[in-house]
């Protein structure tokens, strides 16, 4: 069996419309972007790159795209103040993982949209209280929508960090 990465890049590879999953979100986005006022935003999973064609912010903003599996994009992020993460855990190996790595690139705000139902590439079909469950230990819950039987968005903010006093 492939791993994780190169099933996602042949299945970018296969069809064209795999890895447009953030085109519904753009606006949201944009409306998360304006009102926090980030100046960094990070699509981490990005597919195809396609967040950004349709956001609609009313300062500059530095973007970055990152995807494993996808060759363009595959080149590690730094900490952004605001990350976007639309329909990537369902399909990451390592869950535990994936949301430690989001937890050092976010600095302030995450987004998450997430499937909840069996779909093509999935390693893990979990309801949305499992999720929620994996993520409110790293990042405060700031609102909760289920926009499908199959799916929701969520936005959060980054924990301070607490320094350990020795």
């Amino acid at each position: 069996m492939p791993d994780h990465i190169d099933l996602q890049k042949q299945l970018h590879a296969k069809d064209y419309a795999y890895g447009q999953t953030a085109l519904p979100f753009q606006q949201i986005v944009s409306d998360i972007c304006n009102t926090t006022q980030v100046r960094t935003l990070l699509d981490y999973g990005c597919g195809r790159g396609r967040l950004f064609d349709g956001l609609k912010v009313d300062h500059a903003m530095a973007l970055q795209a990152y995807d494993p599996g996808v060759t363009r994009f595959a080149e590690r992020p730094v900490p952004s103040q605001m990350v976007a993460c639309i329909d990537v855990l369902p399909y990451v190996e390592n869950v535990d993982e994936t949301i430690a790595d989001l937890k050092h690139l976010t600095l302030e705000v995450l987004f998450v949209a997430i499937r909840t139902e069996l779909d093509t590439g999935v390693f893990h079909v979990k309801p949305q209280e499992w999720w929620l469950g994996k993520l409110t230990p790293h990042f405060d819950l700031q609102s909760f929508q289920r926009i499908a039987d199959d799916r929701f968005f969520a936005v959060f903010y980054a924990k301070p960090q607490i320094a350990q006093v020795n």
